[in-house]
């Protein structure tokens, strides 16, 4: 799929004046994760023919950085209505890797998002040694990508990955919509939480946050 049509439906789900509202350097960073998993889980690349570098602020597409660099830090208004998105159509499959992708990044801030592709391997070989203001266009691979993604699904699933975002944006959502299993699941896989009762979790680490040391 073309990445500009990614970026404009993803634009659309944003929520002005909230925490899902969305910046051009968030937009960059859920589009590359948007990339990473749809490699890892399917072994071929969601937009085909983009890539994205590894500048000093995280991985970063050109041609979507050329379009909306234009708002600097401020927020993208939805757009509604695209001609774009009514000539190439998302297919069921590809919304749907973009809606699960909204939903475990979309609460987060592009800072946040910043932080966290700094954290993994793919942003980091790219970059190498160079200082970390030091701008660069080089490419991040997308054999790296793949392998790393991979990989860390693996860990996902087997319970040894540790998340080092703040819990807290993610833990809101899932209560929300009442997830509570997958709340209590999700405290216990970014080690902040060891017990089993969800009341007594959310009352110690979600609302005394204080006493806690999230990751």
């Amino acid at each position: 799929m073309k990445i500009s049509v990614a970026a404009l439906y993803l634009i659309n789900k944003s929520q002005p004046k909230s925490k899902y509202e969305i910046t051009p350097k968030k937009l960059q960073k859920i589009l590359y994760y948007a990339q990473a998993w749809f490699l890892a889980n399917e072994g071929k690349p969601l937009f085909e023919n983009d890539v994205f570098e590894a500048w000093r602020h995280g991985p970063v597409n050109h041609n979507i950085y050329n379009e909306y660099s234009a708002f600097g830090y401020s927020p993208i208004p939805p757009i509604g209505f695209s001609n774009e998105l009514e000539l190439y159509p998302l297919s069921l499959k590809e919304k749907e890797h973009l809606d699960k992708i909204w939903d475990v990044f979309g609460m987060y801030s592009g800072d946040e998002l910043e932080y966290l592709t700094h954290q993994e391997d793919p942003w980091k070989i790219t970059r190498g040694d160079l200082d970390p203001e030091a701008p660069t266009n080089k490419v991040i691979p997308e054999d790296i990508i793949r392998s790393y993604y991979t990989n860390l699904s693996h860990k996902v699933l087997d319970g040894t990955w540790k998340s080092p975002l703040n819990p807290e944006p993610r833990l809101d959502w899932l209560i929300k919509h009442k997830k509570k299993a997958t709340a209590n699941r999700l405290l216990k896989h970014v080690g902040t939480w060891n017990g089993n009762d969800l009341d007594d979790c959310i009352n110690e680490v979600y609302n005394n946050r204080t006493e806690v040391q999230f990751h």
